[in-house]
């Protein structure tokens, strides 16, 4: 009957931005301390029931357990002592993205430059490619960015508002974003390049883009949030 109550404790230490390594331990300690008082009691004459009930009620109520161990700062996650840290960490993925891609077709440039030179590829499948690249890059995976956002702001329990700010600043910036990606074939104009800017010189179209963007990337990344907080149980 003890166990349940221990890993409940657990997690609502986890939502009360507890880190998962120190809630893990104030469970233990609390497991084995709640041990220490029933032997205690049988020790005294108490039945079994009565030394478990006895020592649930010496550990105290749940809510001061709790309290005990969130009110801690150096106990609880980074990601609740920097809660504004998601305003940038959604920004911050999507640039690990960006390194990712880069690296990529500099290695597909690297291994590849000289064989295009002897390979003439249609006009028509150069467009596609560039807007493929395109389409990936600054639809794709600013979504994919913001869905892992919402996951780990629901398993930290991070307020929305922080969510909805950092997903609001990365529209932003993808919204500006113009990608150029080009891969010809054929001597000697074979070659691959690509380019990234920055223009503000149709601001209605951006608007719209980061409006488009923004619903793309709130909606299921606040529904995954909801998700993994309705995956935990309460305390009863």
């Amino acid at each position: 009957m003890s166990e349940p109550r221990f890993r409940l404790l657990e997690i609502e230490m986890l939502r009360r931005g507890v880190a998962p390594r120190h809630a893990r331990r104030a469970m233990l300690e609390l497991e084995s301390h709640h041990r220490d008082l029933i032997e205690q009691a049988i020790i005294r004459g108490e039945t079994l029931e009565g030394a478990e009930r006895s020592a649930h009620e010496a550990l105290g109520s749940d809510t001061v357990l709790i309290e005990r161990w969130a009110q801690e700062r150096a106990l609880r996650a980074w990601p609740r002592r920097w809660r504004a840290g998601y305003v940038f960490a959604p920004l911050l993925g999507f640039a690990a993205v960006l390194v990712v891609e880069i690296m990529t077709l500099i290695a597909f440039s690297s291994r590849f430059s000289v064989a295009l030179h002897h390979t003439r590829l249609p006009a028509a499948l150069t467009h596609d490619i560039e807007v493929l690249q395109s389409v990936l890059l600054l639809w794709v995976a600013p979504v994919a960015v913001a869905m892992v956002s919402g996951v780990l702001a629901g398993r930290q329990r991070v307020e929305l508002r922080w969510l909805i700010a950092g997903l609001v600043v990365l529209s932003i910036f993808t919204a500006q974003m113009n990608v150029r990606f080009v891969l010809t074939g054929g001597s000697p104009l074979g070659v691959v390049g690509a380019g990234i800017g920055f223009s503000t010189a149709d601001l209605p179209l951006e608007l719209t883009h980061v409006l488009i963007m923004a619903a793309l990337t709130l909606i299921p990344a606040g529904w995954l949030r909801y998700r993994e907080i309705a995956r935990q149980p309460a305390l009863e």
